[in-house]
C-alpha cells in the first residue's frame, strides 16, 4: 500500500522558545555541516538541553526535518523573488545549490531522503515538503507561460524530480560536468514552452 503524502508540517511560530531552538539548530548546521550528530552532541553544540529539544521536536530526525524545511522555505523565498520562467528558476536554483555553502544542504536532504524510505513517521516534518515546496512555484511560472493547469502541475512534479536526479547523480559520481550537461538539456526542453 503506497504511503500518502504528507501535509506541510508547521515551523514553531516566530519568538517562541522552539522557533530560538531551530533558528540555532539551524545556523549550527549551516555552519558546520554537521548532520550526523546526536541529539545530545546537537544540543551541546548550541547551548541546550537534548530533553528541551525532545520536547519541542521529539527525535532527532523530525528536528533535522525542521532545519531542512526552513532552510528550504528560505532558498524558495529568495528564488522566487526573482525568477521569470521555470527555466529562470531552476537555473537559479542549479547555481545556488553548487555552492559550498548549499552544498551540505543537498547531502541532507538526500541523507534525510533515504532514511524517510526506511521510517516514514519517525521522519513526517520532512517529508511534508518532499514534492511541494517548489511545485506550487513552479506550477505557477509555468502557466504563465500558456500551460494548462494540469500540464503547468505535472511538469512542475517531473522538473522537480529531474532537478534532484541531477544533483544526486553529481554527488554519486562527482561528475559535475557532465550533471551540467544533462542540466542545461533540461533547460532547453523547458524553454520551447516558455517560447510558445
Amino acid at each position: 500500500m503506497a504511503a500518502a503524502v504528507h501535509s506541510e508540517p508547521l515551523l514553531p511560530e516566530p519568538g517562541t522558545p522552539a522557533d530560538g531552538i531551530l533558528t540555532k539548530a539551524t545556523q549550527f548546521v549551516q555552519a558546520t555541516g554537521a548532520t550526523h550528530a546526536s541529539l545530545r552532541q546537537l544540543a551541546a553544540a548550541f547551548g541546550t538541553s537534548h530533553r528541551m529539544l525532545q520536547y519541542h521536536f521529539g527525535t532527532r530526525e523530525k528536528l533535522l526535518g525542521a532545519v531542512m524545511l526552513r532552510l528550504r522555505k528560505n532558498d524558495l523565498a529568495e528564488l522566487s523573488a526573482s525568477a521569470t520562467s521555470r527555466a529562470d528558476f531552476l537555473g537559479r536554483a542549479w547555481e545556488l545549490y553548487l555552492t559550498p555553502g548549499h552544498q551540505f544542504q543537498s547531502r541532507l536532504f538526500f541523507s534525510l531522503a533515504g532514511a524517510a524510505m526506511e521510517d516514514l513517521e519517525a521522519h513526517s516534518a520532512f517529508l511534508g515538503t518532499v514534492v511541494t515546496g517548489w511545485t506550487p512555484t513552479l506550477a505557477a511560472l509555468g502557466r504563465a507561460e500558456g500551460l494548462s493547469d494540469h500540464d503547468a502541475q505535472s511538469e512542475a512534479w517531473l522538473l522537480v524530480a529531474a532537478f534532484r536526479g541531477l544533483l544526486l547523480d553529481m554527488f554519486l559520481t562527482g561528475d559535475q560536468a557532465a550533471a551540467r550537461q544533462a542540466f542545461e538539456a533540461l533547460l532547453r526542453m523547458v524553454a520551447p514552452s516558455v517560447a510558445s
